[in-house]
């Protein structure tokens, strides 16, 4: 609603968009806006595509303390079945299917001195997400990755403990995978041996690689 406050930020309805393409047909994109509090707010998303079918979708954000904040997306389409004229003439056809995507950075303190952190930029369907992308770059974009990872530091001790999985599209149906999953590595900082000038430490690590 209009006034906003003062903060700039305040519950309703944000502004509907209306489109119209030769795949997708006429387009309306609506959103609800929740200001839950001065630290977390979600938005709800609906679009409808009168040729294609219809997607759905939200997005969290929240903030718990300092070193501790993210936000994560949340978006499901339900394309229905649709024919439509290439421009040399062709007729093409895209089948029934139902795609998400999943997209966020967040990082969060853990008791115990350990801090977690998580990356997603995933999309299960290539297609979908060239066809139905509001913006060049995401409509552009042929990676997708799941990241996070677990550390911790106790004095001269620190483990880490990520997982990564990137994936690089040629085309609609091949890709290239590569990451770790997991990497696992422990190090001892080093110190003084028995009060002699000899110093020593330790490393170990593990990892599945792709």
């Amino acid at each position: 609603y209009y006034p906003l406050q003062s903060d700039q930020r305040a519950t309703g309805f944000l502004l509907p968009q209306y489109g119209a393409s030769t795949l997708r047909g006429q387009s309306l994109s609506n959103a609800f806006f929740w200001a839950m509090g001065r630290s977390q707010d979600v938005t709800v998303f609906h679009d409808w595509f009168t040729r294609t079918g219809q997607g759905i979708g939200a997005e969290y954000r929240f903030i718990a303390a300092p070193g501790s904040e993210g936000d994560l997306k949340l978006y499901r389409f339900n394309q229905r079945a649709a024919e439509f004229i290439l421009e040399n003439g062709e007729v093409n056809t895209l089948d029934a299917e139902q795609s998400f995507e999943l997209a966020g950075d967040t990082s969060y303190l853990l008791p115990y001195g350990l801090k977690a952190r998580a990356h997603l930029d995933y999309f299960s369907k290539l297609t979908t997400q060239q066809l139905y992308e509001g913006n060049v770059l995401d409509a552009s974009r042929r990676n997708r990755t799941l990241a996070g990872s677990l550390a911790g530091s106790w004095g001269s001790y620190s483990l880490n403990a990520t997982f990564q999985r990137n994936e690089a599209f040629d085309n609609a149906t091949t890709s290239v995978a590569y990451g770790s999953t997991p990497r696992v590595s422990a190090t001892v900082a080093p110190r003084q041996i028995f009060g002699m000038p000899i110093y020593a430490g330790a490393s170990s690590e593990f990892s599945r690689l792709l």
